[in-house]
């Protein structure tokens, strides 16, 4: 009893989840002051600082600012001459590029990670009623779904959940099929560069709801912001209530339709994939069949190799060689000359012109 009556008088309460930029989330919290937002700082590489904090980064930079200079100076390999210190060079260089994809995707995979460990510790604290996550904060979002970390009411908006899941060499997150209660629903702009469209088909197989419209990344047109909100007010109704007799109700899942504040929601979607015109221009979809509930762990056991070497060859390293091939100057041989050039590109260095 004091429980519903706390449900019912405390203010709704939003955990959002931001990308690189604010998008629609600044005009949504402007039109529900009643509501409560929380929006936790979470690491986005390359935005901010936060994400520095991160085992990869030094060694991303070892590999660019060190084993890349020392496999490209005249003197390495020390004490191999002729055409085996060619090849033991050639190798270097071409292992070089495999370490740099998996430091990058190390780095962002262990974001991923940290992010959601951040989101669960505010889920806890806050306590909220609905998630709202934006761009990089949707594709966290759609991972905590998956890891069964929060089995609430869901507001996704460009997630870039397959951008995330390319660079950090995952595969997509799948998720136990949404519940009438605690739906998930993903708005899709047809103009977005981050989000493919081939996300439409697999968000929509997973048990989302799919919202298209004719906007970009951000989201701002005011018919989407306006669908978007009215998708946000359903979203915290869901939530239990008290009647007059004291008892928690919840709203109605009949296995039907359900169609209040411009959203569409299907409490057992088992039938054909179909959607709904809206006023706004959108398209709300459904998901076609049920399927079990999947779920895919991961593990940092393929890490273990890569990193592992970038230690071996810090171990083994000849700090002085290395110092003084990189103040001697000139390289030794067309393929250094050719490496140090590229080292010079990517570190920014104009004025390298070997």
């Amino acid at each position: 009893m004091v429980m519903a009556q706390y449900e019912r008088e405390r203010a709704r309460r939003v955990l959002v989840v931001g990308g690189w930029s604010p998008g629609p989330l600044d005009a949504l919290r402007a039109r529900m002051d009643r509501v409560e937002f929380l929006e936790p700082t979470i690491p986005m590489p390359p935005s901010g600082c936060r994400w520095c904090l991160n085992p990869f980064c030094p060694l991303l930079l070892v590999v660019i600012f060190w084993l890349l200079p020392m496999v490209a100076s005249g003197e390495w390999p020390a004490g191999i001459e002729g055409t085996m210190s060619w090849l033991v060079r050639l190798a270097a260089l071409l292992a070089i590029p495999l370490l740099l994809r998996l430091c990058v995707a190390g780095l962002v995979w262990f974001s991923i990670k940290d992010g959601l460990w951040t989101i669960s510790r505010a889920i806890n604290d806050f306590q909220p009623d609905v998630i709202l996550a934006f761009s990089w904060g949707g594709g966290l979002a759609l991972w905590l779904l998956a890891e069964r970390r929060w089995r609430g009411p869901t507001l996704l908006l460009a997630p870039t959940v397959k951008a995330m899941a390319c660079v950090a060499c995952r595969a997509l997150p799948r998720f136990p099929a949404p519940s009438a209660l605690a739906p998930v629903h993903v708005f899709h702009a047809h103009h977005d560069g981050f989000c493919p469209e081939s996300q439409v088909a697999v968000l929509s197989a997973a048990g989302c709801e799919l919202h298209l419209c004719d906007d970009n990344h951000v989201l701002l047109r005011r018919q989407t912001v306006e669908e978007i909100h009215s998708c946000l007010k359903q979203l915290l109704s869901l939530s239990p209530v008290e009647n007059r007799d004291g008892e928690v109700e919840h709203p109605p899942a009949c296995g039907g339709v359900l169609v209040a504040a411009g959203c569409l929601y299907v409490a057992r979607p088992t039938t054909a994939l179909h959607g709904a015109a809206w006023p706004s221009g959108c398209m709300a979809f459904v998901r076609s069949e049920g399927r079990d509930d999947a779920l895919v762990t991961f593990g940092a056991g393929r890490w273990i190799a890569p990193v592992l070497i970038l230690l071996v060859i810090s171990a083994c390293a000849d700090w002085s060689m290395v110092v003084g091939a990189l103040v001697a100057g000139k390289p030794k041989g067309p393929g250094a000359g050719m490496a140090l050039v590229c080292s010079g590109v990517q570190n920014g260095d104009p004025t390298i012109k070997h």
